[in-house]
């Protein structure tokens, strides 16, 4: 180690670059940390949250019975990306042409072998935009009439006959 003087640094030199740990952690516990919620002053180990009504509003808990309110996002984050694919897919079923209802299209896999993931509204909203992409070019849009007409006789069983 270098010192002030320009030779090596004494032992007392080197202990003085350390940041004083005692110092340092005295200030943080006795700093103003604020609640993430309510903004109320942080005692003790409190880090984030000064209550679990805090930590339950701050994440979005609805303590009515409702629950989660974070997975009605999740929903809505969903059902956007598939509205967005099914425009990147023409908008209709690719046999018949129905388009009344993005909710009755799906995204049917042309080769089931190369299926990573369904396109379902879990994964549209759970999966990386980009990874969702990649799946969407190995996929027909259909409605869910013929979507099952194709699946009609997987498994050697037939509805009608």
């Amino acid at each position: 180690m270098v010192g002030a003087s320009g030779g090596t640094r004494t032992h007392k030199e080197a202990i003085n670059l350390i940041p004083d740990y005692e110092k340092d952690h005295k200030r943080l516990l006795n700093s103003s940390m604020k609640c993430l919620n309510c903004e109320n002053e942080l005692k003790g180990k409190q880090k984030k949250f000064c209550c679990n009504q805090c930590k339950c509003k701050y994440h979005n808990f609805d303590p009515d019975g409702k629950g989660w309110k974070v997975y009605d996002k999740q929903k809505e984050k969903g059902y956007q990306r598939k509205k967005l694919f099914i425009e990147l897919k023409g908008g209709s079923c690719q046999i018949c042409g129905y388009n009344k209802s993005f909710r009755a299209l799906t995204f049917h896999h042309r080769n089931p072998s190369e299926k990573r993931f369904q396109l379902d509204i879990r994964n549209l909203s759970n999966r990386g935009e980009e990874s969702c992409k990649l799946e969407l070019e190995k996929c027909d849009l259909l409605c869910f009439n013929c979507h099952m007409e194709l699946h009609e006789n997987e498994n050697g069983v037939s509805g009608w006959n």
